[in-house]
């Protein structure tokens, strides 16, 4: 179609972005395969480095501030710790790539209201706990579906897939990674 001369600017442009989007969901899909297959035989490394916390989380909201905008969805980051104490000793593309799946979901699956995510800190006897969170207003997961959803390739029920897409690999993944930097992943409804 993109060869046909006479087909119009405006419609050449649509079938390109056709083309663009279709390539970047297949490249998403492989490089989840990839990191789950990682995961599984135990190949995926850790990269430990000091993160400022505060910082890749503020980032994380400014790219997904016009999102939620086009959305009309509340975007709150909560970070109750100044910039010079929010240093943590972590893999920074594993957070982040948690994170990101993480609000994706909740923009995915939240209609109307908010979204918020960041940190709480637990103070323990030994040592302090930090726990990163995403809470949304979105439309929640049965209580018998908790786990199933950490599942590969399982969504929460069957219209998941047809009504909003995805592989039901992401949220498997952010286990698997949470997991590997000695951390672990639940959700509530």
């Amino acid at each position: 179609l993109l060869f046909d001369t006479d087909l119009p600017k405006e419609r050449q442009h649509n079938f390109i972005s056709i083309i663009q989007n279709s390539s970047n969901q297949l490249l998403g899909i492989v490089n989840d395969i990839l990191t789950i297959s990682a995961l599984e035989t135990n190949q995926e490394k850790v990269n430990i480095q000091s993160v400022n916390i505060n910082e890749l989380l503020t980032d994380l909201h400014t790219i997904f501030q016009s999102q939620a905008n086009k959305q009309n969805i509340d975007l709150q980051l909560t970070l109750p710790l100044e910039n010079d104490h929010a240093v943590m000793k972590t893999d920074k593309t594993k957070i982040t790539q948690i994170i990101t799946n993480l609000i994706t979901n909740a923009l995915k699956f939240t209609h109307v209201g908010y979204i918020n995510f960041g940190y709480k800190i637990e103070k323990n006897t030994s040592i302090d706990k930090i726990t990163l969170f995403v809470k949304d207003s979105g439309i929640g997961i049965a209580a018998e579906n908790h786990t199933k959803i950490f599942e590969r390739f399982l969504q929460a029920n069957k219209t998941i897939a047809a009504d909003y897409g995805g592989t039901g690999l992401g949220l498997a993944i952010s286990q698997g990674f949470a997991h590997l930097l000695g951390g672990k992943m639940w959700v509530e409804s």
